[in-house]
């Protein structure tokens, strides 16, 4: 069991206004309003909306013209300017991302009774962060190909890349990024790389941090991974999706090669089905109140693999003799989004994704790090077996506004994420019979002694956290200070032990034999 308590203080030489926790979920709206000769306008009426926020929200300008819009849901606003005496404005067009901030110059005509529109889209640069990365709106991956999870998408952004673990990051590991879903670190226990599979279709944005980003986001020492799933709305949404591929839909040959396992080729696939089927649907129970989301998606694999070679003489199976693999994966989310007056929100958010993986556990067929070595190399009960792993996430967010200086956040969270890998037959423990001569090929691998290694574990990450961030005040002028301390609590049960199981290599020189 771990216990660690983070304390922090960010001051800002620059106006940067604040986005919540450390794992960001919302983005923001600043700016400045004028007249047409350049002077500050105080008392302006600004109001903003947009279909994925919860009614309208509204502050006036301050005696320098700046106001402020700090956590708004990622999407397309519109703002309106209003003054007596002076012209109304509308912006449209302003697209908000996750954890950025949107800064507007907004200039107002005096003795004028006209309305106007300003259709033109604000840059898309954040000019009061130092962050270096990428965002990425459900509508820039929706319709490309992917890998039907949202480390696939991320790695659009420049500087990062696939390590077979994680996400690299400008030459880091994969195992040094911290990765986030709704402001909970998922970021695996066990091993370090992300520890939750999300599919697309329950994402509303993605957020890359790559470099430059503040000391909050601590306890990462490649990139910070951020994501944000999908919400209600005052009007109902959904959509019905799947996904189908096979070896019968591939040219031919349908088998190509063999898959390389510890130096030979130990089994090839002979046939696989793959589907993923789901659906989801977002709305409202009360309008501008209260909003929900709920999705959920059901991925199946189905691969059949034989030997490359006979290993019948070894007591293993032979060529021919096809062997079935079955993942089976329930990807779910939800969450509830309650705007209790216009000044104060709660978010209530889950996900999961329990796995299933049995039959021969070869290779990555396995979907385990325990099982990531077996082959059709030995006796049944070497390479037969399940593995079972996955977690359920809650996060339970307030947000709010304490008068026109002050914002707050505080976040409740658990992330859960278990493994358990059994074989088929856990008592067998078989011996070698080193005196019966054998015409082993070279390079080639025999397994004996049973299963190997197992485990079985769970693992808990338990947060609390909170920030106050304040601006505006006289005395720090264009500055804002945020203060914060978090607690958490890591915990796991986890027991492993070995069967017996081993690798043995046996070598054939010409003209001898071993």
């Amino acid at each position: 069991m771990r216990i660690r308590i983070t304390l922090l203080l960010v001051l800002s030489a620059a106006l940067a206004l604040a986005n919540g926790a450390a794992a960001q979920t919302t983005g923001a709206i600043t700016g400045t309003v004028a007249d047409e000769h350049g002077r500050a306008l105080p008392g302006v009426t600004v109001e903003v909306t947009s279909p994925n926020l919860q009614g309208t929200r509204a502050v006036a300008s301050d005696e320098r013209g700046v106001f402020r819009f700090p956590f708004l849901p990622p999407g397309v606003y519109r703002a309106r300017f209003t003054l007596a005496g002076f012209s109304t404005v509308e912006q449209e067009g302003i697209t908000v991302g996750l954890g950025r901030t949107v800064t507007l110059q907004i200039g107002m005509l005096g003795a004028v009774e006209a309305s106007v529109t300003v259709s033109g889209t604000p840059p898309l640069i954040d000019v009061q962060s130092t962050e270096v990365g990428g965002n990425l709106p459900s509508r820039s991956f929706l319709d490309l190909p992917n890998g039907r999870n949202f480390l696939s998408v991320v790695r659009v952004v420049p500087g990062t890349s696939n390590d077979g673990g994680g996400t690299m990051v400008y030459g880091s590991s994969g195992w040094d990024s911290t990765y986030a879903i709704d402001g909970v670190n998922t970021t695996s226990i066990m091993h370090g790389f992300s520890g939750k599979e999300l599919n697309v279709e329950f994402v509303e944005e993605v957020q890359a941090k790559t470099a430059g980003y503040q000391a909050e986001y601590g306890r990462s020492m490649g990139g910070v991974f951020n994501v944000v799933t999908r919400s209600g709305g005052n009007a109902f949404h959904g959509d019905v999706f799947g996904y189908y591929f096979a070896d019968s839909l591939q040219a031919s040959p349908e088998v190509s090669s063999a898959t390389s396992l510890l130096g030979s080729g130990s089994y090839l696939v002979d046939s696989f089905v793959r589907s993923d089927l789901g659906a989801d649907l977002g709305g409202f129970l009360v309008k501008d109140r209260l909003w929900f989301f709920g999705a959920y998606d059901r991925v199946v694999n189905d691969t059949d693999v034989t030997p490359s070679m006979d290993y019948s003489r070894y007591g293993g199976p032979s060529t021919g003799q096809v062997y079935e693999n079955r993942m089976t994966r329930d990807l779910w989310a939800g969450k509830f989004t309650w705007r209790i007056s216009d000044s104060h929100s709660l978010i209530l958010s889950a996900f999961g994704d329990p796995d299933s993986t049995s039959g021969a556990l070869v290779g990555n067929l396995a979907g385990w790090m325990n099982a990531s070595f077996r082959g059709l190399n030995g006796e049944e009960s070497t390479f037969l077996g399940e593995v079972t792993y996955g977690g359920t996430d809650f996060v339970l967010k307030y947000e709010g506004l304490l008068g026109s200086r002050f914002a707050a956040s505080a976040q409740a969270s658990r992330h859960r994420e278990s493994s358990f890998t059994a074989g088929q037959d856990m008592g067998s423990v078989q011996s070698w019979d080193y005196t019966t001569p054998v015409t082993f090929e070279t390079g080639n691998w025999m397994t004996r002694g049973g299963f190997g290694i197992y485990g079985n574990g769970d693992f808990w990450r338990d947060s609390v956290r909170a920030d106050l961030t304040t601006f505006g005040l006289r005395l720090l002028g264009d500055h804002e200070v945020k203060v914060g301390a978090e607690l958490e609590r890591v915990s796991m049960d986890y027991s492993t032990a070995w069967t017996g199981g081993r690798v043995i290599s046996i070598l054939c020189m010409p003209g001898h034999v071993s």
